[in-house]
């Protein structure tokens, strides 16, 4: 996996996550994401949807390009 860098306020352990989720979801929209921790190794992100929407509008077209360039190569494009 690639390494990701946030924010250390993007940062929250898990016992943190739970007894604040009420305001890390207000937050969202702000900061994006958040990174929830446990035992100081991340395990799931907390996405705001309209970023999530905009991520996910940037990665549909990219791999629309690549099936598009491996078309054109003639070389076979496998999604998970």
């Amino acid at each position: 996996m690639n390494n990701l860098t946030v924010s250390l306020d993007q940062l929250v352990p898990f016992s943190q996550a739970r007894a604040n989720l009420a305001d890390l979801i207000d937050l969202a929209p702000k900061k994006k994401f958040f990174i929830i921790t446990r035992r100081n190794k991340p395990i799931i992100a907390l996405v705001d949807i309209k970023f999530l929407e905009e991520l996910l509008l940037v990665y549909n077209a990219f791999m629309k390009r690549s099936q598009h360039k491996n078309v054109k190569n003639k070389t076979a494009f496998i999604t998970p």
